[in-house]
């Protein structure tokens, strides 16, 4: 980790454009692991952050931050490769660069070729796909020859495109407990979902209803009366000063 006080080169924030955007710190963790404590740690704590996968991809922003934030996630010590030779398929982690890959084709006599973007030789694949980039060739379009995507949303839930494991969009459930919970929160402002989510996540409680009721109590309707006719739930209500009215339903997985 680097801090402030530390002198931070100006080839590491290299970019082809102005800006005084910073950030305090920055995190280069060594494993899938560490990434995936860092997030949880740092959504807990409600401090921000920027993630690059190992910057160089000068055109499109490297390092720097688009705005100022606390920490700066650097993923160039993910380095795994592997490539299927029977189905031409190579799986690559963040820190990947294209120097590397190409590398790892030599060292394993593995006879296929990639075309290269005309930035630095230590530009992150993956980094330069994400970013609507292209390299000089037939396959020019990196982001159409993405096939899945691996990684972690903002709380720390990791999810996989090609099998949605463990997706928030999955329709599919876990092998948690015989029931999965959800809450249904009718306001009358605006709310900001995230900052309702990190609430909950940070309340005491022993089960989903305690720390939804434990976040959320002070400005909840109580005693609202609820039907259903077994299709749908409905509920009619004066909120007399309340901002909200909440319902948790669970959902036994079958």
């Amino acid at each position: 980790m680097y801090y402030k006080s530390h002198p931070l080169s100006t080839t590491y924030f290299q970019t082809t454009y102005k800006t005084n955007n910073v950030c305090s710190d920055i995190i280069q963790p060594k494993t899938r692991e560490q990434l995936i404590e860092i997030i949880r740690t740092l959504n807990f704590r409600d401090q921000t952050y920027h993630v690059v996968s190992s910057g160089q991809n000068l055109g499109y922003g490297g390092r720097i931050p688009e705005e100022n934030v606390d920490y700066l996630i650097d993923l160039q010590h993910l380095k795994n490769i592997h490539v299927d030779k029977q189905k031409a398929i190579a799986t690559i982690q963040a820190g990947v660069t294209q120097t590397e890959l190409f590398n790892h084709l030599v060292a394993n006599d593995l006879e296929f070729f990639f075309h290269v973007s005309g930035t630095p030789a230590d530009t992150s694949i993956l980094g330069n796909a994400l970013t609507g980039g292209y390299a000089n060739g037939v396959n020019s379009i990196r982001f159409d020859r993405i096939l899945a995507l691996k990684g972690v949303y903002h709380d720390g839930t990791e999810f996989n495109t090609l099998t949605k494991s463990n997706t928030k969009y999955t329709d599919q459930a876990d092998q948690e407990g015989n029931k999965d919970y959800f809450a249904i929160l009718v306001t009358k402002q605006p709310i900001e979902y995230d900052n309702i989510n990190k609430a909950i996540n940070r309340a005491a409680g022993s089960s989903y209803a305690q720390k939804v009721n434990n976040a959320l109590g002070s400005v909840l309707k109580k005693g609202v009366n609820y039907q259903s006719n077994g299709q749908s739930i409905g509920f009619s209500t004066d909120t007399n000063g309340e901002e909200a009215v909440l319902m948790i339903i669970g959902v036994n997985k079958q």
